[in-house]
């Protein structure tokens, strides 16, 4: 599903997609790398990934 999403971006032109996400380890398997830590709307950190599409 992750890489559909991503060859779909792509198609579309986007050159970066990103993703919030608490899960460790599960992206960076598909080529995200974590830009950092962010205060999520409900007061929980999670964890920010972006993946270059070019």
């Amino acid at each position: 599903m992750i890489n559909v999403a991503s060859d779909y971006a792509r198609s579309i032109g986007y050159e970066k997609i990103y993703i919030m996400s608490g899960e460790q380890g599960l992206y960076e398997k598909y080529g995200f790398e974590k830009i950092g830590d962010f205060k999520t709307v409900y007061g929980t950190e999670d964890q920010l990934f972006q993946k270059p599409l070019a």
